[in-house]
């Protein structure tokens, strides 16, 4: 068996807590930055989802109909896999 198959051998990424690896984070990033940018990311994406729609004409047409449809259902399945969405 080789040496690098037993458990001893695994990195200390892979062992460290969730918490651990938030703390990682916020050395990167300081906490002020990331509630900024969690407070404003939601409203810059709606912003630019609308921004879409209008530029386009408001969906009013087949077409673009279809591609928010295909764009909503591909947004919901992402959620539900990675667990994203509210239970």
């Amino acid at each position: 068996m080789p040496a690098s198959a037993g458990p001893e051998n695994v990195s200390a990424a892979s062992r460290e807590s969730p918490k651990t690896q938030w703390s990682a984070l916020t050395r990167l990033i300081p906490p002020r930055v990331l509630i900024y940018a969690s407070r404003i990311l939601p409203c810059l994406l709606i912003a630019a989802v609308l921004f879409g729609l209008a530029y386009d004409g408001g969906a009013y047409d087949v077409l673009p109909r279809h591609a928010l449809a295909i764009a909503v259902w591909w947004a919901m399945a992402l959620l539900l896999i990675t667990g994203l969405a509210p239970a």
